[in-house]
């Protein structure tokens, strides 16, 4: 009688930990939602030093004119008095 309760006891054991591993709210689920989380983490970190980059980038354009003056010339091809632009054609490549 007791080595069948001590078997009872060491299935009932085992199924209690597969149940803990495998459930819906078992370890391994707990483990992909935790890896979901960084990753998640991660992109919402990137995207706010996105953010901030264009935020910066708005405060300059509305603030800073030597950038503004900058970013007209790179643009529109604008020089100021005295400065010549070159343009630089690349070769087209055959395959």
């Amino acid at each position: 009688m007791k080595k069948k309760n001590q078997y009872l006891g060491i299935v009932a054991f085992f199924v209690c930990a597969l149940v803990l591993i495998f459930n819906d709210l078992g370890f391994i689920k707990l483990y992909s939602l935790n890896k979901e989380r960084k990753l998640i983490q991660h992109q919402i970190n990137n995207l706010i030093i996105k953010e901030n980059n264009i935020i910066d980038e708005v405060e300059r354009l509305q603030y800073d004119d030597e950038y503004i003056a900058t970013m007209a010339r790179e643009l529109f091809y604008m020089a100021k008095k005295g400065e010549k632009i070159y343009r630089v054609e690349q070769e087209k490549h055959i395959e």
